[in-house]
């Protein structure tokens, strides 16, 4: 039971989840053509210098991608904090060993349940997750092990993110024109765009914690191209 509660009671035990929430998720199920309902979510609470990045990580780039991606094509991805799928799906897919030496199993789950015909649903539902307090090192390891994931999961998707890195493309442009007035105009939209995003997510979604480290938003967006760059090496 000891073994059991280090390697999944810490995954778990960050969730709080409304009196709704299966209600929520599982509705949708009702729907012959749906095998899978997912769901984004949002961190709360307050941790470490290190947590308040990982959470602008979550908050500020992955959560509008997510949406982004769900408007641009149908879902046919899975979130990790809320998988909710019928047997049948499941058993169609050839259950989970068809899933078991996958790298994202969330992710692939609900791409083989959407590629077997079943519709994937992302609901407009946010869950809340506990932010824990994280050392520079458990940072640096959570952000290579996700860029990394996503290289390998869908390279071609992780290549096409670099162009929307608007910050480093603006700084880019900012040294090569020796800061001229149309680099400096392309950095401040870049900028205003991110607010822009940020405020969004904060007015009409409740993603608070956004407002209170917002000025930590250009070191973010910088890491989060290092790491991009740093997902092409190393194989762990």
């Amino acid at each position: 039971a000891d073994v059991l509660d280090r390697a999944f009671g810490a995954t778990d035990a960050d969730v709080v989840a409304a009196p709704d929430y299966l209600r929520r998720v599982t509705a949708p199920l009702k729907d012959p053509g749906v095998g899978l309902v997912t769901c984004p979510y949002r961190f709360i609470g307050q941790g470490s210098f290190w947590s308040t990045l990982k959470t602008l990580t979550i908050h500020a780039s992955f959560a509008p991608s997510v949406m982004l991606a769900a408007w641009l094509a149908p879902v046919r991805f899975g979130i990790g904090a809320t998988l909710a799928f019928k047997r049948e799906a499941l058993v169609k897919i050839g259950g989970f060993p068809a899933v078991a030496d996958y790298l994202a199993s969330d992710f692939w789950l609900a791409h083989k349940i959407s590629r077997a015909g079943y519709r994937v649903l992302l609901i407009p539902y946010w869950l809340d997750i506990q932010i824990e307090n994280l050392s520079w090192k458990d940072y640096l390891a959570c952000q290579l092990r996700w860029a990394r994931t996503m290289r390998w999961t869908t390279p071609w998707g992780f290549a096409g993110t670099l162009a929307t890195h608007g910050l480093f493309w603006a700084l880019g442009l900012l040294a090569l024109r020796r800061a001229d007035a149309l680099s400096w105009l392309v950095l401040g939209a870049v900028g205003a765009g991110r607010i822009l995003t940020c405020a969004v997510l904060w007015r009409k979604i409740g993603i608070t914690p956004i407002k209170k480290s917002l000025f930590l938003l250009p070191a973010h967006d910088l890491l989060t191209t290092a790491f991009w760059f740093a997902a092409f090496w190393g194989g762990r």
